[in-house]
């Protein structure tokens, strides 16, 4: 189980930005796929992880996120502004749930892939389009 409380800024109108700035994060920040990032946040990642075999992981990750303060949007990873929070005080933004595999080929080798899908919640849904996010990704890891 993951928890992230990250700040967010209580005052949209004053000139100074309260917004945790996570600077360089890295862009598989909570999930594998995640269009959310790490500013006015809080999140909640349970995970089971099962290993058929020595050499293969298959993981289920649910993640839900809601506004740290309801008076701040929503950011992406890099950190530009997705969602102002000016068109909602719902806190909620939504469920994510994500499938991946890790296949250690070789000791030098990693092959992974991972499924999900974002679904919005209360706060997407009063901003703006609200459709269901897919997410899906292909990755190989070479050590050396």
């Amino acid at each position: 189980m993951m928890i992230d409380y990250i700040s967010g800024d209580d005052d949209p109108d004053d000139p100074e930005l309260n917004t945790f700035n996570a600077l360089f994060p890295r862009g598989r920040y909570f999930v594998a796929q995640s269009p959310i990032g790490p500013r006015n946040l809080i999140h909640l990642q349970p995970s089971v992880t099962l290993r058929p075999r020595d050499d293969l992981d298959v993981t289920l990750m649910g993640a839900a996120y809601w506004r740290e303060s309801t008076r701040d949007g929503v950011y992406s990873i890099p950190g530009a502004l997705v969602r102002s929070g000016r068109g909602s005080n719902a806190r909620y933004i939504g469920t994510q749930i994500e499938l991946s595999a890790t296949w250690r080929a070789t000791q030098e080798l990693a092959l992974a892939v991972s499924a999900g899908a974002l679904g919005a919640g209360p706060f997407i849904r009063e901003t703006g389009s609200s459709q269901t996010i897919f997410l899906a990704s292909a990755m190989a890891t070479f050590k050396y």
